[in-house]
């Protein structure tokens, strides 16, 4: 698995077969950062269960100046990936639970344009994420919301306390792209 796009364009990112994570193909980043481009310069970029990395480092090479990477398994993983990208990289890692790190207290500084969620397809708290995200002050007004979920993975329409801007399937899986506000 390579970066698509931006400064990094090129760079391998390693990907660990025996750590249970999926990686966002380079289908599904490209349809993704087509849309979210414009919102990229100088933007914070907030990456949920972020596996390899893979798209908060895109996020990076594509003109975000900070990312943070959080998830309970994979810090090593996304730790090597920043290093071999051979820079002073703005980034922060945080290896714990994402809904508990939604929920922690945070600055009110410590906001948002960008936040991808990528959960396991077998996850069970879509609603309470939903919730989260729409009712914490992380994703700032206008910011975008990036949930990748599994096809058949039910997320009731009651759930939706965000727009939906886009969304689309591509095989197995499903990205729904949401907007804060006007």
């Amino acid at each position: 698995m390579k970066v698509h796009a931006g400064r990094f364009k090129g760079t391998p990112i390693k990907v660990k077969t025996l750590i249970p994570i999926r990686p966002t193909t380079d289908k599904i980043r490209e349809w993704i950062f087509q849309i979210i481009e414009p919102h990229l310069p100088e933007s914070r970029f907030l990456d949920l269960y972020a596996g390899s990395g893979i798209v908060g480092i895109e996020a990076l090479s594509c003109g975000s100046k900070f990312v943070v990477f959080v998830d309970n398994t994979t810090s090593v993983l996304i730790r090597q990936n920043l290093h071999a990208l051979g820079h002073t990289i703005p980034a922060k890692i945080y290896k714990e639970d994402v809904l508990h790190f939604l929920c922690r207290k945070h600055p009110a500084t410590f906001r948002f344009h960008i936040i991808n969620a990528d959960p396991p397809y077998n996850y069970d708290h879509y609603p309470q994420l939903l919730r989260t995200i729409a009712n914490t002050r992380l994703l700032e007004e206008g910011g975008l919301f990036i949930l990748e979920s599994g096809k058949h993975s039910t997320i009731a329409s009651s759930d939706l306390m965000l727009p939906v801007l886009r969304e689309k399937g591509f095989g197995e899986t499903r990205v729904t792209i949401f907007k804060k506000g006007t």
